[in-house]
C-alpha cells in the first residue's frame, strides 16, 4: 500500500543555508533581524501545526526543526 502524497506548503520550505555577514549592519541589520524573528516564528507554528496532525511527517518535522535551528543561528550572529 502506498501512503497518499501530501502537498506541502512551498512558502514553508526554505532550500537555502541562512549566512549572516557581521558586516551587515544599519537599517538592513534591523530589518533582516525582524525577518529572521518573524520566520523563526512562522516555522515554530508550523512545526506545533504538524505535531498536532493524527499521523505527523517526520521527515517534515525534521526539516523545519533544522531550518529553525539555521535561523537561531543566525540571529545569534547578529
Amino acid at each position: 500500500m502506498v501512503a497518499p502524497c501530501v502537498p506541502l506548503d512551498a512558502s514553508l520550505l526554505c532550500t537555502h543555508r541562512i549566512d549572516v555577514n557581521r558586516e551587515k549592519q544599519g537599517d538592513f541589520g534591523l530589518s533582516y533581524s525582524t525577518s529572521l524573528q518573524t520566520r523563526h516564528q512562522q516555522l515554530e507554528q508550523s512545526i506545533m501545526d504538524e505535531m498536532k496532525r493524527p499521523l505527523p511527517d517526520g521527515l517534515r518535522l525534521q526539516h523545519l526543526k533544522k531550518e529553525k535551528l539555521r535561523v537561531k543561528e543566525a540571529m545569534t550572529r547578529l
